[in-house]
């Protein structure tokens, strides 16, 4: 994205403005496999069985392991890439993660099997003439379960440099 000026990176954020209360993608299918769910327990140092423990999990009520809700949050940036936002690093301006209103876990995901993210564009907001804050509603659904594993409201802020 070097060399691209202000005005398409303003005429990009005109256009999804328009586009408040709809849904602007829904990405691929994906997998968490057990590989995954185990490497990011080790990151964060939280090895529990109900994510981990394969045999312990089968005689849960559950049946399974469960990913890490905080991992699902993570595969936002993937859902954002696999459904074309555009993420800005560019000479002019750049996109960053400004947080999260809120998240909430409905249902379990469990490892292993496909979901899928939805985005809707709640809100374009202009914080000054640098400054660009995009607020979505993001899901994830997976095969066989009725409620979604995630739902939650990121925020992204898009940063122009100041022109020299």
């Amino acid at each position: 994205m070097l060399g691209m000026d202000r005005a398409t990176v303003e005429a990009a954020v005109e256009n999804y403005g328009k586009r408040v209360g709809e849904v602007i993608g829904v990405s691929k299918k994906f997998v968490i496999d057990q590989r995954t769910n185990d490497i990011y327990g080790a990151l964060i140092e939280n090895l529990d069985p109900m994510h981990n423990d394969v045999v312990w999990s089968k005689a849960s009520p559950i049946g399974s392991t469960i990913v890490y809700g905080y991992l699902q949050v993570s595969m936002l940036s993937m859902v954002w890439k696999d459904i074309g936002m555009p993420i800005y690093s560019s000479d002019v301006a750049y996109t960053l993660n400004y947080g999260l209103n809120k998240v909430r876990f409905p249902s379990y995901m469990r490892v292993g099997i496909p979901a899928h993210g939805t985005v809707k564009m709640l809100s374009v907001d202009r914080k000054s003439k640098d400054q660009i804050l995009w607020r979505f509603e993001a899901w994830f659904e997976q095969e066989g379960n009725p409620k979604p594993t995630m739902v939650a409201e990121p925020i992204f802020t898009i940063l122009f440099y100041n022109e020299h």
